[in-house]
């Protein structure tokens, strides 16, 4: 199921790919990106995130590493294969706070790791580290 952020989308706004099973972080997440002037554009599970990235071409993708199906990593490994997604920074936010975890997201293309939960102002904060040219 996709979900379009609630606020109002400019042409110009940077567009976040956020892909997490659990629907209050979606609509956290969305809610605050937006006020910040970035649109969101969310999935519930990772099973059509090639084809939801292919289709929009977003500034940035989030995953969570926990999701039934497909998990993020599987997600990740997918989106790095695609020649034209693998410069895509990708951005995982998991419960998972071991360095193993971490390290290995990281060493497989990951832009950056945030360990749930993390605070709104941690998150914006971080992810905008990794939309060129945007601020807001």
């Amino acid at each position: 199921m996709t979900e379009i952020s609630q606020i109002p989308v400019r042409p110009c706004d940077p567009v976040v790919l956020m892909v997490d099973d659990d629907y209050v972080t979606r609509k956290l997440v969305s809610i605050s990106l937006g006020k910040s002037g970035i649109s969101v554009i969310s999935l519930e599970d990772s099973l059509e995130i090639l084809k939801k990235a292919r289709e929009i071409q977003p500034d940035l993708i989030m995953l969570d590493q926990m999701m039934p199906g497909k998990s993020g990593m599987d997600a990740l490994s997918e989106l790095k294969a695609e020649v034209d997604l693998q410069k895509i920074p990708v951005v995982i936010m998991s419960a998972k706070s071991q360095r193993a975890d971490i390290q290995r997201c990281l060493d497989n293309g990951a832009a950056d790791y945030l360990v749930k939960p993390v605070s709104m102002k941690e998150l914006e904060h971080r992810l905008l580290q990794h939309i060129p040219g945007f601020q807001n």
